[in-house]
């Protein structure tokens, strides 16, 4: 099994989970334990940091989708920072970049916009973007 570490960092008023490793079904435990836990206030802020994860699975994907759909629907927003080449074409080739939006800093993330993308709400067909 492939060890994935998760770093929290913050920035004022957003949770940053630093990722490190592969996201796979036997490996997304840690990133499962610390969304959950960043997602535990009202109307949390999160940004996940990929630069360090090297690969992301269906069951990493759909950990994030589901992160999404809880944190937007709670009101909040959820956004991704700094996806290296094989995770940004994987997010790109499964259209998760239209909901899913993916900042080249984490500084960008927290300082883009409100309705920058990621705090539609599940179902929004805004043109371009699939419902989730």
């Amino acid at each position: 099994m492939t060890e994935l570490r998760v770093g929290i960092d913050t920035r004022p008023g957003w949770t940053v989970l630093v990722v490190r490793g592969k996201i796979l079904f036997d490996t997304h435990e840690p990133l499962s334990r610390a969304l959950k836990e960043a997602m535990a206030g009202h109307q949390p802020k999160i940004v996940v940091d990929l630069h360090e994860v090297t690969v992301c699975d269906s069951s990493g994907l759909q950990l994030l989708v589901d992160a999404y759909r809880q944190v937007t629907a709670a009101g909040g927003a959820f956004r991704l920072a700094r996806a290296r080449s094989l995770v940004r074409r994987v997010l790109d080739i499964t259209n998760l970049t239209t909901i899913l939006v993916v900042h080249d800093s984490v500084d960008a993330a927290v300082s883009a916009s409100p309705g920058s993308g990621s705090e539609r709400e599940p179902g929004d067909r805004r043109p371009g973007g699939p419902s989730i």
